[in-house]
């Protein structure tokens, strides 16, 4: 089963899961949508009942009407073909038996495509003293790789201290999406070559470069030995920008070596390590031009092809530097995030550049305990710590030239930095897939914060808000949000989805210590709205108003004053045989510390496709 099918249906299940659809009766039992957009066929049912019905068994009358509501909803149903057989006997429902949870299982006697399945729903949920009804389906396992050593990658394989990317991985993979790797260059490998973009060699000093020649379009890595070397260490070479690519997007599940943390997204090897390290100066012109920037001298990227995300797996021991800081400001103010490893000294980052910039995400390193890793660096400069310690990853086997492709474990926050940047391209590329803007780089930074999940061991040297989690990263880029204040969100784009009954929310804020008079939201619903109701908190009064030609109107108001309060839901669901245009209009009050909500009115227009399937 391909990678792009499970996702199709792990987001089709998130999406079914959170718009379960009503019953038509007037007091209808609820029919769950959960599965039906599987993809699979049904032939059981689960029904429950109303606490005050009569308890349902074999034999018992609620249970008797629900066969009979599910045999009438199945006359007139086509037999069932199986190839070249003859048509097979008419379905036929019947009481299976009773569930731990109260519910009852309801049988048929061959299997239901979709619209089958939902007219047994919907007949079932038109009986008194039902409750709910859904139909039974079919989970797996989450996407894991077939990479014979992907045995030794604790990272992805952990749930309970890596960054959870099976469970991400059903629902992205990182397509579409460009990380630029600013590193030691990149050497042939088989697990990795298929997903190697052009890139540049920055270095532009040839006794470091270890070519023979200054800058050009060739980012082979050729080593980083030294002769004589300064340290032990350096009398080979490490392969280290291999290493890092191969942890952004080794190439996976094809029967061969290792996973990639983002597997289908393209590295862009930008060489400016070589021996002895990198210049200054070779580094920030790097960043400015796998960003989309222009430098001198160097040909610019064609349109598209600059980086979504830079890995930056190095540092020094130095305050961050104006130009630096130039550089950085530069790429993000293109939308490239800057992700950056915090430094093997354990001691406080921000000590460190480029780990001590501004607008960069910095990252601290973890071991498989989910501690922190002794080497790590710490401190307010961490936006997130990830897997650094005894990471297997795509490396080469020369001693100093480049010798046969082979894997290898490293450890460091280098290790670390490469599963955020694989984890913000699995994120992003979510977003693209669904239509979305890429997140900007502080959103990144916000996001990771919010779905990161605490150390298992505590930091209290300063780890971030804790682990990254990438799977509930993947799952905040793939939610479609209201506007948190309405005036944040009024130009986001449309957001489109489809299902039969649609529910979406608004959520209002004031975080100010003021006065906030005035609150409301109010929702102008057009294109033969059959059904409009809301849910909202205590404290806001809804009602509909008289409606228009071509429109439902529905306005909620706060009673009274607004002060302090943090976040209110308003929910409001529809239904419609026909396409709808939610218009939101309102006002979060007054607010004196928070001016996206100080008097603002705004809306945004959000369109569903209400009965497609």
């Amino acid at each position: 089963m391909t990678t792009t099918s499970r996702k199709h249906r792990l987001r089709a299940l998130a999406l079914a899961t959170a718009m379960a659809f009503a019953g038509t009766a007037a007091q209808a039992g609820e029919v769950i949508s959960a599965g039906l957009d599987s993809g699979q066929q049904f032939e059981r049912f689960i029904v429950k009942f109303n606490d005050d019905a009569v308890a349902a068994k074999s034999g018992g009358s609620s249970m008797d009407a629900v066969v009979m509501a599910a045999n009438r909803a199945l006359q007139g149903q086509p037999m069932a073909k199986s190839g070249d057989a003859a048509p097979q006997a008419p379905a036929m429902a019947s009481y299976l038996r009773p569930m731990a949870l109260g519910a009852e299982v309801l049988g048929v006697n061959r299997k239901l495509d979709r619209a089958a399945a939902e007219a047994v729903l919907r007949e079932i949920a038109s009986l008194p003293g039902v409750e709910s009804v859904q139909v039974d389906w079919m989970l797996e396992a989450h996407m894991i790789p077939n990479d014979p050593l992907y045995f030794a990658q604790w990272a992805f394989s952990n749930t309970s201290t890596g960054i959870r990317a099976e469970a991400a991985w059903d629902l992205a993979d990182g397509s579409g999406i460009r990380v630029a790797v600013l590193d030691t260059g990149i050497t042939n490998h088989p697990d990795l070559n298929a997903n190697i973009v052009p890139g540049y060699d920055f270095i532009s000093v040839p006794e470091v470069s270890n070519d023979g020649d200054g800058r050009d379009a060739d980012p082979s890595d050729p080593g980083d030995w030294e002769e004589p070397p300064a340290f032990p260490e350096f009398a080979r070479s490490s392969w280290h920008g291999t290493h890092v690519a191969g942890t952004v997007a080794a190439v996976t599940n094809n029967a061969s070596g290792l996973a990639g943390t983002a597997f289908n997204a393209r590295v862009m090897p930008v060489r400016v390590l070589g021996t002895g390290g990198g210049s200054f100066i070779d580094i920030l012109e790097a960043i400015i031009w796998a960003s989309g920037g222009s430098v001198p001298g160097v040909p610019d990227l064609a349109p598209g092809d600059a980086a979504d995300v830079v890995n930056l797996s190095l540092g020094g021991f130095a305050s961050c530097h104006p130009l630096i800081q130039a550089a950085v400001d530069s790429a993000v103010s293109r939308g490239t995030t800057v992700v950056v490893s915090a430094g093997n000294s354990n001691y406080d980052a921000s000590f460190f550049v480029p780990a001590n910039c501004a607008n960069v995400v910095t990252v601290a390193s973890s071991d498989v305990a989910g501690a922190r890793s002794g080497f790590s660096n710490f401190g307010p400069s961490i936006e997130i710590t990830a897997p650094g310690s005894t990471i297997a990853s795509t490396l080469n086997s020369g001693e100093t030239v480049p010798g046969a492709p082979n894997y290898v474990y490293y450890s460091g926050t280098s290790m670390a930095a490469p599963h955020v940047s694989g984890a913000i391209a699995l994120a992003q590329s979510r977003r693209l897939a669904l239509g979305l803007p890429l997140w900007t780089p502080a959103e990144v930074t916000s996001q990771l914060a919010a779905t990161a999940y605490p150390m298992v061991v505590p930091c209290p040297q300063g780890c971030g808000p804790g682990l990254l989690d990438a799977h509930a990263l993947v799952e905040a880029a793939g939610f479609i949000p209201g506007p948190a204040d309405l005036a944040v969100y009024a130009s986001r784009p449309a957001a489109i989805t489809y299902a039969r009954e649609v529910t979406f929310g608004f959520s209002v804020r004031n975080r100010g210590p003021g006065d906030a008079a005035g609150t409301y939201l109010e929702m102008e619903i057009t294109n033969r709205v059959e059904g409009l109701t809301v849910d909202a908190p205590a404290g806001w009064s809804c009602a509909e108003q008289a409606p228009t030609r071509n429109a439902r109107i529905m306005r909620c108001d706060f009673a009274g004053n607004y002060p302090n309060r943090q976040n209110d839901l308003i929910k409001f669901t529809a239904t419609s045989a026909r396409s709808v245009q939610v218009q939101a209009t309102g006002t979060a009050g007054s607010s004196n510390d928070d001016p996206m909500a100080r008097n603002n009115t705004a809306s945004m227009l959000f369109r569903f496709g209400i009965g497609h399937y």
